[in-house]
């Protein structure tokens, strides 16, 4: 195992390789660790940025039915609860700050 200074040293070297890197690599099992790792990672990324758009457009375009939105009728139980936000502020001293305080905005 080597001094962690020299590790920190060999870091910025790791991508560019070189024979001093190769030594230091052969030595220490932690900077071992970091170039398989840089090495999976320059691996995952040779094939360049993936391309999204164009695959996600052509699948779009495949659908052609456009989706339709249902929206439910409001029922009695919606329509009770509007009456009664309506009544309790018609019959309110200040409707105004009522309704407010109802709605959140106070």
């Amino acid at each position: 195992m080597t001094a962690g200074l020299e590790c920190v040293e060999t870091a910025s070297a790791l991508a560019a390789g070189g024979p001093a890197v190769e030594r230091h690599l052969a030595g220490c099992d932690a900077c071992r660790a970091t170039a398989r790792t840089l090495a999976v990672v320059r691996r995952a990324g040779a094939g360049g940025p993936a391309d999204l758009w164009p695959r996600l457009l052509a699948r779009v375009a495949e659908d052609v039915e456009p989706i339709r939105l249902r929206f439910p009728l409001p029922g009695w139980d919606a329509a009770a609860a509007v009456a009664a936000i309506v009544a309790a502020t018609l019959l309110a001293p200040e409707p105004g700050r009522l309704l407010a305080v109802m709605l959140g905005v106070l």
